[in-house]
């Protein structure tokens, strides 16, 4: 048996990367640089891996530590860091050097991603930086009888102000640093800093898709004839169910819209059983309904929904216009393969009999 030819495996791992490619387009990724990684052979790479998050559609912020720096300026000015709980306490030479690491440090990923030579990783990636004054922060004050003057917690993050520079295309970049509406400087925790930043993205974004769908202005379009098979398949008397991995809420929504909600006997979703290819979500579906396994078939456009039946016990038919390519479904286990939902109920009937 010869080996596969370079190019074929890079083309087959490529398109195995296609769903994840599909699946985290639009997505926010909040990535912390911890302050270990300046100065660190691995910066640069990383930051390529970042280049290529941002040209396949993925959002990013990144949160830039900067704690070693500020220890060795310190040191250089013969200070002594000193903490209390594992936080700094920031006086007024170590406030300095907060602000002249953090400073350099968000110059140097700027500097980065900035590289565009060619026949380079960042040949032609034209990344934009956003950097500003997108965290309010209030002192820590005095704790257990220490006073960690200018270290500070989060008062909030402006996330509507770095979704609007992450809509135009920008990369934002925080440093540990926050500002007080009196115009105080604070010394923030990185690992604080970027946990504050995704809850609060995390909340307006879950504010903003839920009015969408309030409004009617977010609909998820079905494919071309999904909806008249569902009708057929359910008039015929078959049981349907759905197992996804949307939410509840999001799947009971747009099955509503499209007026499908009493077609389905069962629902199963991600927030309810483990997610596929665990068998969770088809045996759970089984067991609301009675429904005999050797009778019970999954409909699916990717390998997980193959490998979930498989897992489950039950045959499994792949659609040939979705995620996965046809040979990746009959690899993951597809009984069968159908290229339009006109071929749906002959493909039902061979594999489990007359109904």
């Amino acid at each position: 048996m010869t080996e596969p030819a370079a190019s074929d495996t890079f083309v087959a791992n490529f398109r195995a990367s296609a769903p994840y490619i599909h699946a985290h387009r639009g997505r926010t990724f909040v990535v912390v640089v911890g302050g270990e990684a300046f100065g660190a052979p691995g910066l640069r790479p990383m930051l390529h891996d970042v280049a290529l998050l941002l040209s396949l559609g993925v959002r990013v912020v990144l949160v830039a530590g900067a704690r070693p720096q500020i220890d060795a300026g310190i040191a250089r000015r013969g200070h002594r860091s000193h903490y209390a709980g594992g936080l700094r306490v920031t006086d007024e030479i170590a406030l300095e050097c907060v602000k002249e690491a953090a400073g350099t440090n968000r110059v140097e990923l700027e500097a980065l991603l900035s590289m565009g030579l060619p026949s380079s990783p960042m040949a032609g990636a034209s990344v934009r930086v956003a950097a500003g004054n997108f965290v309010t922060a209030r002192p820590i004050g005095v704790v257990d009888g220490v006073d960690f003057q200018h270290s500070g917690k989060v008062r909030r993050v402006d996330a509507e102000g770095i979704r609007q520079r992450l809509d135009s295309g920008a990369l934002v970049v925080l440093t540990p640093i926050g500002y007080s509406a009196t115009g105080e400087v604070f010394n923030l925790s990185t690992p604080e800093l970027a946990a504050e930043t995704h809850q609060d993205l995390t909340r307006l974004y879950g504010e903003a898709f839920a009015r969408s769908r309030a409004e009617g202005s977010l609909v998820e379009a079905l494919y071309p004839g999904a909806a008249d098979t569902v009708h057929a398949l359910d008039d015929a008397g078959d049981l349907l169910g759905v197992a996804t991995g949307k939410s509840r809420r999001g799947l009971t929504a747009t099955l509503a819209h499209h007026g499908l909600s009493d077609r389905f006997v069962t629902l199963q979703t991600s927030d309810l059983a483990p997610g596929k290819p665990q068998p969770d979500m088809a045996l759970r579906a089984m067991a609301e309904t009675g429904a005999d396994p050797q009778r019970t078939v999954m409909i699916g456009d990717t390998t997980y929904d193959m490998m979930m039946a498989r897992n489950a016990g039950i045959a499994a038919i792949g659609v040939a216009w979705g995620y996965h390519g046809v040979a990746d479904l009959e690899a993951a286990g597809a009984s069968a393969i159908v290229a339009s939902f006109d071929a749906l109920t002959g493909a039902i009937d061979a594999l489990i009999g007359e109904r």
